[in-house]
């Protein structure tokens, strides 16, 4: 644990000069994966990644591989099939897909990891998992399953930690199937195929209160396969040319009362899917089968400002021929990961799984000094972190939260006179919006910040 620790703050230390441009490209995490890449997380500070893969690394890692900044290695004998959707919850890790077999257990379609062995959920699920989300405490499921160990669920089912619950009757239409799951402004939202929830009309996304369904702005056109929180917003990702009444290109922006457009958005001549979306570094990041953002060359991923749409180091390919894109991303630490189809970032090979790193933004460099340790545990994190650094003299310290423009978010001291000593401050992240947030220590003459991420 302890070297884990001094991986993870020699990750997150920051030397920038308002000059550094470099950096910003793709680079391999050891090799990569035998194989496609579909889902990914955090559990315990590590990396978590599931796909088709039978090796990460060139170790053996049967469809769920984990990464601790420097290695890939195996959660214990994987799983037996498809991985589509990892989450942490209860200090356990959470996987969802295709599979039957965790290890030499029986399971269906959705397991747990404890960190030494595997185990099934109550039972199993009828049906293939593919989101994952922690909402009210609860775990929440979404996939193609219409029961879970024999409980009614039609897509989508609740897990308290004991038992089953229902979040009303669930999705419907020709196909109910649920594909994303994201919390957003205290509620539940749900996308996928489904034209229905709980009965009410609600095209391809709804949201759940904790007791009732509701339409989301009459709905998007079409299927919706990512969902996000990005500057206050909801974004939605997919196959889709309308949200509500706006014409858009499959992403879309919900405010909490109306639809809007990211500029031209995503498309492609064959295939315009949006399979992730991520924030990171101030920026929205989109992956998927697309090809053009706002008509310009991306190649299955694409920065999005809040403004405009960019290129991210020329995209991906397969085989370094054909573009094909991003099925997942998160944030490890201060890198975006994205994993999917492609072999190759940009110029560099990376099998199916790449990390991107860039310079901070909004940091004046005189403010920063390696000569007061600081760190956070875990990052990224989705509710609440633990703080530590070091004092070794009495002075008055100052610890904010602040957005990458510089802007405060939270102030956990405020001048406050500390003795010496070794600090640990745990911090409630509420209601902030997932992303990339700046942790400021201030002590004296001398400042020390990393990045922290908010999933």
């Amino acid at each position: 644990m302890k070297d884990k620790i001094n991986r993870l703050l020699f990750a997150t230390l920051l030397c920038i000069t308002t000059t550094i441009v470099e950096g910003q490209q793709w680079y391999s995490l050891n090799g990569g994966t035998s194989d496609w890449v579909f889902s990914s997380g955090i559990y315990n500070g590590d990396l978590i990644v599931g796909g088709k893969f039978t090796a990460a690394g060139g170790v053996s890692a049967n469809h769920i591989a984990k990464w601790d900044g420097g290695t890939w290695s195996a959660l214990g004998g994987g799983l037996n099939a498809e991985v589509d959707a990892i989450v942490q919850y209860n200090n356990k890790l959470y996987v969802g897909g295709q599979f039957t077999m965790a290890g030499t257990t029986n399971v269906n379609f959705l397991a747990k990891w404890n960190g030494v062995n595997w185990s099934d959920v109550n039972g199993d699920m009828g049906g293939t998992v593919t989101s994952l989300v922690v909402y009210n405490g609860d775990l929440i499921i979404g996939g193609y399953f219409t029961d879970a160990d024999g409980f009614p669920a039609n897509y989508i089912v609740g897990w308290d930690g004991n038992n089953w619950f229902n979040l009303g009757t669930g999705m419907g239409g020709s196909q109910g199937q649920v594909m994303a799951l994201q919390v957003y402004n205290g509620e539940l939202y749900a996308g996928g195929f489904f034209t229905s929830a709980g009965g009410t009309t609600a095209n391809h996304i709804a949201k759940w209160d904790g007791t009732t369904w509701s339409a989301v702005g009459g709905g998007i056109s079409n299927i919706v396969y990512s969902l996000t929180e990005y500057n206050g917003k909801l974004i939605a990702g997919g196959l889709f040319l309308s949200a509500g009444s706006v014409p858009v290109n499959n992403i879309a922006a919900w405010d909490g009362s109306t639809w809007s457009a990211l500029g031209g958005g995503v498309s492609g001549t064959f295939y315009q899917y949006v399979f992730a979306l991520k924030p990171y570094n101030g920026n929205l990041i989109a992956g998927g089968l697309f090809t053009t953002a706002n008509g310009q060359t991306v190649n299955g991923v694409a920065k999005w400002d809040g403004t405009t749409w960019s290129s991210m180091g020329g995209g991906m390919y397969y085989g370094g021929a054909n573009a094909f894109g991003v099925q997942t991303l998160c944030v490890y630490g201060t890198q975006l990961i994205a994993g999917g189809i492609f072999t190759t970032a940009g110029s560099t090979s990376t099998g199916h799984i790449a990390q991107w790193d860039e310079p901070l933004v909004g940091i004046n460099e005189s403010l920063l000094s390696v000569n007061n340790p600081l760190m956070n545990y875990p990052n990224p994190f989705s509710s609440s972190t633990t703080i530590s650094f070091q004092q070794t003299q009495s002075e008055k310290v100052e610890l904010a939260l602040k957005d990458i423009t510089g802007k405060t978010r939270a102030v956990i001291l405020s001048k406050q006179e500390l003795p010496p000593g070794e600090y640990q401050i745990p911090f409630d992240a509420g209601n902030m919006a997932a992303g990339t947030y700046l942790l400021e220590l201030r002590k004296g003459n001398t400042c020390k910040v990393i990045r922290l991420a908010i999933q």
